[in-house]
């Protein structure tokens, strides 16, 4: 047996020398946004790993949301567009959704109940 072959199979066996893939995550952090905050919904910025970027108060997404979830995929890169935060229209009131007693009598609500965006509630103590 070649000595070199020889060599390459001992340290194979040893662990020493084990083939390492370049791991598959989409770059993190992420730079801050102006209008938007970045934050990621699993540990790691991994493969498949989610991404949550939700727009400031007074700012919205084209869509009219305040709020998009990204993918990272296997180029590396995460999924859809760059989100681009925008102010928020206020010639136009938004429509409001309303909360029945039972919700504000048992959660703290923090947000505002508005057609398109987001609310946050935690259970009131007692």
């Amino acid at each position: 047996m070649d000595c070199a072959l020889l060599l390459l199979s001992l340290l194979a066996l040893t662990g020493a020398l084990t083939p390492e893939a370049p791991a598959r995550t989409c770059p993190w952090p992420l730079p801050p946004g102006e209008n938007s905050v970045s934050r990621l919904l699993q540990p790691t910025p991994s493969f498949s790993a989610l991404l949550e970027v939700r727009c400031k108060p007074g700012f919205t997404f084209p869509s009219g949301l305040d709020v998009t979830r990204r993918r990272c995929q296997g180029d590396r890169q995460w999924s859809g567009e760059e989100p681009v935060c925008t102010k928020a229209e206020t010639n136009n009131p938004a429509q409001k959704c309303p909360l029945p007693q039972e919700v504000t009598d048992t959660f703290d609500i923090q947000g505002d109940a508005a057609v398109g965006t987001s609310i946050r509630y935690s259970c009131l103590s007692g």
